[in-house]
């Protein structure tokens, strides 16, 4: 059993469960969104950094790019500026859509963006970063974790960890040092699921890479 459907580079996915997926790669292309804001702008130029302008902007584009598709807006119309948390809020026409949200993720590889109505989370882990989890897994994994789901049978189910908890805490708007890692707790990755019932995740595959969507669990209405 695959770790995940395969992804395609530069097309829009959207996936039966009510969300869509881009990914883009950064080593091919350097990727910039079409149409940078004001306010955007007035974010990015507070970055002094080269590395961090550059994954910002591949995350910028591969959100405007799919909103673009998924519902529709011109990237003329649509801001994504961070929360005080460092989340992305989307905007459009100068007001704040707080019932769309859109999530992006970046490595050195890709970028990586998600849009839904409804709350979700997404995460890219590069192949090469997941080689990094058995060394630290006691900071990361509860005991009896990584044995429950395989987690170190192949780097790509290495990364495919590290995908599913970020993704799982930027859904509940956490991070890794609070809540921290341990608290999504994986049972198994084919198919993904942690402990807790309350969330839905979802694996995919590109070249050397794991990528991650969480959302919420569906309920009896």
């Amino acid at each position: 059993m695959s770790l995940g459907a395969p992804l395609t580079l530069d097309v829009p996915y959207a996936d039966p469960n009510g969300f869509w997926v881009l990914a883009l790669s950064r080593v091919l292309t350097s990727h910039k969104p079409d149409v940078l804001l004001p306010r955007e702008q007035a974010v990015l130029d507070e970055m002094p950094w080269a590395h961090r302008r550059s994954e910002w902007l591949a995350g910028r584009a591969a959100a405007k790019r799919l909103l673009a598709v998924a519902w529709g807006f011109s990237q003329n119309e649509v801001e994504v500026l961070p929360l005080e948390s460092g989340a992305p809020r989307l905007w459009v026409k100068g007001e704040e859509r707080p019932e769309l949200t859109v999530n992006i993720s970046h490595t050195h590889g890709y970028a990586v963006a998600v849009c839904a109505r409804e709350p979700v989370g997404i995460d890219v882990c590069d192949d090469d970063d997941g080689r990094r989890l058995p060394r630290i897994a006691k900071r990361v994994m509860s005991e009896g974790e990584a044995e429950a789901c395989g987690a170190f049978n192949s780097v790509p189910h290495q990364a495919a960890v590290w995908a599913v908890k970020e993704a799982g805490l930027k859904l509940r708007m956490g991070g890794v040092f609070q809540p921290g890692a341990r608290s999504v707790r994986l049972e198994s990755l084919m198919p993904p699921r942690v402990a807790d019932t309350s969330m839905r995740l979802f694996l995919f595959r590109l070249p050397e890479a794991a990528v991650a969507v969480a959302l919420n669990a569906v309920t009896a209405g």
